[in-house]
Order: structure tokens, then C-alpha cells, then sequence
């Protein structure tokens, strides 16, 4: 397979959209190899081949010594945090209404809560 540039790839037509290439050094072979990563959306198997073709047609055949790697990264990790975040708020409220309470009275708790609820959610407006 020819010598990837990042420029190339860029210009590059896929039909899963354009592909987003970036150099970058092996740092297992102490800079001794080269490679290009090529991010993309999430792709199911008949999108890969389209890919891997259209590599091809564009550089030539790859070979195994070119060391193509396709990896997968899920957005599980990303719900699970986004889900525990929520519960972590909503405890948080919960605990501050029972501090203000225990501290004040809880006419003033329910008070406090809800003008952090509405704090928080303008802030979460303020970033959407």
C-alpha cells in the first residue's frame, strides 16, 4: 500500500462521510513508524468494507504488513457516566434539602432547592 497523507485522505469521497485522518507516531517502535488514524462515525460491517475499498481504490491493495486496524469505540461509557451524574445530582438535592431542614426550617429548604434546580438548569441551557 502507497504512503498514506492526511491531505489525501481528507479529500478522500467516502460514502459514510468524510473521514477525519491524523498522523501520528508508534511510540511502541520509538518512533520508528508512521501511521495515519482515520475517525469516522460509527459504522456497522458493510460500511467498513465500503471503506477499506475505497482505501484501496484510491492507494492500492492493503496488505497485513500495512497494519490496518478497525476499533470500535461505544458511547456505553458515556450513558453509564451521564446516568450516575444525574444520580449524584439528584442526591446532592436531596441532602442539601435535608442539611437546610435540619439547619433552618423546610419551608427554607424547599426554597433553596428550587432555586438551585432552576440555577442548574439554566446552566445545562446555557451549555445544550
Amino acid at each position: 500500500m502507497a504512503a498514506l497523507d492526511t491531505e489525501e485522505l481528507r479529500n478522500l469521497d467516502l460514502e459514510v462521510g468524510p473521514p477525519q485522518p491524523y498522523n501520528y507516531v508508534d511510540p511502541q517502535t520509538g518512533g520508528q513508524k508512521y501511521g495515519v488514524l482515520i475517525h469516522t462515525r460509527f459504522l456497522n460491517q458493510q460500511e467498513e468494507k465500503l471503506v477499506i475499498t475505497a482505501l484501496e481504490k484510491a492507494f492500492g491493495e492493503i496488505d497485513e504488513e500495512s497494519g490496518l486496524q478497525v476499533n470500535q469505540v461505544e458511547p456505553v461509557i458515556g450513558k453509564e457516566l451521564l446516568f450516575n451524574a444525574f444520580y449524584a445530582v439528584v442526591i446532592s438535592w436531596v441532602l442539601i434539602l435535608i442539611y437546610i431542614a435540619f439547619r433552618f426550617e423546610f419551608k427554607s429548604g424547599v426554597a433553596g432547592l428550587l432555586a438551585l434546580i432552576h440555577d442548574v438548569l439554566w446552566i445545562i441551557g446555557v451549555f445544550a
